[in-house]
């Protein structure tokens, strides 16, 4: 039986599947193209494809006892959030969507006073569902590196290559990373090429940034989040405009199912890790 429930930006959640609320008759959970044709001799060619921004909608079921007080609770809940994620389980696997809810249609209670509510979650986002790698940074003789407590006015040029990670990502549309690397770490450099071609499909220059023991650097492309943040006990340092200039783009997808593989450079030597979280991209599911 396909599952819902609906999160906010704190991770907190209400299921739509039994208990007070039950998402009923949903619709829109395929997918559509906006499409322009051009036409030659009785042949139809594509000229621009785009995917349409399909509405999920269906009607919210609030069951007998307290039902005008549960409608209330639910949508003070709603309209309190910044984001919202709608979560959909078809089969064996959690796929996620995030929503704006759009339109809501009250009325009053049945005869088997149950309160239908016509409810649309216009989507802001492919389906996605996330994919996390791991990768370990050590050294050339990481079990012989000496730390100390003060630092140089300047810094070496990139001598080690830090690790590297090769993966698949399958998917039906390119998707989205976001990437942690946790301190200490100094001039990190990433670099995503296929396997295939050889290709570099992206560069991220992050030279002039470090992250020291207990802080992270994480990068990041999934639209609304995009760029570079510090991550510290203090609080969090958006660091952005210190990305450095290279001959690839920046701010790219990972390709779908073709091989691909991530290099990281760095100047420490001391042994540290990363993790690449990839949002694999669905029409639909």
């Amino acid at each position: 039986m396909r599952r819902f429930y609906v999160e906010n930006e704190y991770g907190e959640r209400v299921q739509l599947q039994g208990g007070d609320v039950f998402f009923y008759a949903p619709e829109g959970l395929g997918y559509e193209d906006d499409v322009e044709y051009m036409t030659a001799e009785g042949f139809y060619i594509p000229v621009t494809k785009k995917p349409a921004q399909v509405p999920v909608q269906g009607s919210l079921i609030f069951v007998p006892d307290n039902a005008y007080d549960n409608y209330k609770s639910f949508f003070d809940w709603v309209l309190q959030a910044q984001n919202l994620v709608l979560a959909y389980k078809p089969t064996d696997t959690w796929y996620y969507v995030r929503i704006h809810v759009q339109n809501v249609e009250k009325s009053e209670l049945t005869t088997m006073r149950h309160l239908e509510v016509p409810v649309t979650f216009m989507p802001l986002s492919p389906y996605y569902t996330p994919q996390n790698m791991n990768i370990s940074i050590e050294g050339a003789d990481a079990y012989n590196n000496k730390t100390y407590t003060y630092s140089y006015p300047y810094r070496y040029a990139n001598t080690n290559i830090a690790g590297q990670v090769e993966f698949i990502v399958n998917a039906q549309i390119d998707c989205d990373f976001k990437l942690t690397l946790k301190g200490a770490i100094s001039a990190p450099i990433v670099t995503i090429r296929r396997l295939d071609t050889n290709a570099v499909v992206g560069k991220v220059d992050m030279s002039a940034m470090s992250a020291q023991l207990g802080e992270s650097l994480v990068f990041s492309t999934v639209v609304g989040e995009s760029g570079v943040k510090l991550i510290t006990p203090d609080g969090v340092r958006d660091m952005t405009t210190f990305i450095g200039f290279t001959a690839y783009d920046t701010f790219f997808r990972i390709p779908a199912n073709v091989p691909c593989r991530m290099e990281l450079e760095a100047t420490t030597l001391i042994g540290t890790s990363a993790t690449l979280q990839v949002f694999r991209y669905f029409r639909t599911v």
